[in-house]
């Protein structure tokens, strides 16, 4: 099976919920279930300590999780389980993926108890960011498979999880590399590897979605733009057509200007003599490195 690694930590994505945060005390908080230990104390929850002064981002390098637990975090020590202290996945038992940057919601907010449940146990550097209400569990050995396949999704302005807007293809069976055309027209995409099995099946997108650290991030033509795996954020573009290439092996999505080259190729609509680069875009004279031609991956040096 083929794997990527993801060696830097991705960084917090955009809320899709304002609430006010409580501050914590003395610069740290709490986190309390790890290893199924709910005792609220401080000496026996774990304690994430604050990066700098005024930061409201707090860190703990490593931290024992087993598979199976429950865990919520805590602004302050509450004896009475006060929830304006309280912040976890928007419902009870919210999946916390290794290596995938999650929201806080309070719980106060919500009006009702949730927490998080953590489905791969491990030990992991715990990061949370209460200026943007994000969780990360990040262990630098954690892989998922690279793609066979892959969509744009949103595109067309139709979210919905069973419907692409775009199928994109791989340059080369087993390259990692997708491309396709982007007939942007509704602005905003996100990128896909598993289509839903229904219009509301948002669980199977997202466990399978790649976009921007921030929501609504900007990508223009001539730009290569670094992807977050598990990110449920999308892409902004101008109206417009493109080719959109994903590499999954550098976690990247770059845009080039026109249509694709590359699948133009493909479908018998370019003479084979013709090379293009991995944006889809044809090759300049004298251009080295990895190119296309006739639909196949050559190393030109």
């Amino acid at each position: 099976m083929r794997k990527f690694y993801i060696n830097s930590m991705l960084t917090a994505v955009a809320m899709l919920l304002c609430v006010s945060t409580a501050k914590a005390d003395d610069g740290v908080i709490y986190l309390l279930g790890a290893q199924g230990d709910w005792t609220m104390s401080a000496d026996a929850a774990v304690q994430l300590t604050e990066t700098g002064d005024d930061t409201e981002i707090y860190y703990n390098e490593s931290v024992t999780f087993l598979t199976g637990d429950y865990i919520a975090i805590f602004t302050q020590i509450d004896e009475d389980w006060g929830h304006d202290y309280r912040y976890a996945g928007y419902s009870g038992g919210t999946t916390l993926a290794p290596n995938t940057t999650s929201y806080l919601y309070n719980n106060t907010e919500l009006g009702w108890e949730t927490s998080f449940y953590i489905s791969t146990g491990g030990t992991y550097a715990v990061t949370v960011d209460m200026n943007e209400l994000t969780i990360l569990l990040y262990d630098a050995s954690f892989s998922v498979d690279i793609p066979t396949q892959a969509y744009l999704l949103g595109n067309d302005g139709v979210w919905d999880p069973s419907t692409a807007a775009a199928t994109l293809t791989e340059t080369e069976e087993g390259s990692g590399i997708f491309t396709g055309t982007l007939e942007a027209t509704a602005n905003y995409f996100t990128i896909i590897t598993e289509l839903g099995e229904s219009s509301d099946d948002w669980t199977t997108v997202n466990a399978n979605r790649y976009g921007p650290s921030t929501d609504a991030t900007t990508i223009s033509v001539g730009e290569t733009l670094e992807m977050s795996y598990g990110s449920s954020t999308s892409w902004y573009v101008e109206t417009g057509t493109y080719t959109v290439t994903v590499d999954f092996n550098e976690l990247t999505i770059t845009l080039a200007s026109g249509t694709n080259g590359i699948e133009a190729i493909k479908n018998g609509q370019t003479i084979e003599t013709i090379t293009y680069n991995l944006q889809g875009r044809k090759a300049s004279a004298g251009e080295k490195g990895l190119l296309i031609k006739g639909g196949k991956k050559v190393i030109v040096k």
